[in-house]
């Protein structure tokens, strides 16, 4: 009887760990799965930039950027104190593809150059 009893409690637990880690799981914001991709999208698009003066090892800017209906990035303005900043964001994301992307409207996002990579 008490083999049973044992038996009947780990198939308890276990259903109990089991319906725990859906609920986790379901749980997750997609929206905000979504986001993570875009962040790493983006950031692949922008990596190793070689500045033409070397004195200068990083640049910060705040990126505005939109998400269109055709899940293409659109910068609408670059917010940083290098011209060189500005323009390689620029030609490096706009209208660039993001793939299947929950995300729709404006956007900022701080990014940080560094001379040879992000």
């Amino acid at each position: 009887m008490d083999f049973f009893k044992s038996i009947l409690k780990a198939a308890t637990v276990a259903l109990f760990l089991l319906s725990a880690t859906t609920l986790v799981s379901a749980s997750e914001d997609p929206k905000e799965e979504a986001a993570k991709q875009v962040r790493t999208k983006v950031t692949e698009l922008i990596a190793e930039p070689y500045f033409l003066d070397n004195d200068v090892e990083k640049m910060e800017s705040m990126v505005y950027f939109m998400i269109t209906e055709k899940d293409e990035i659109v910068v609408l303005y670059v917010d940083t104190d290098h011209v060189f900043a500005e323009q390689f964001i620029k030609e490096r994301l706009n209208y660039e593809k993001v793939s299947d992307s929950l995300l729709r409207g404006r956007y900022a996002m701080k990014i940080t150059l560094k001379n040879g990579s992000i």
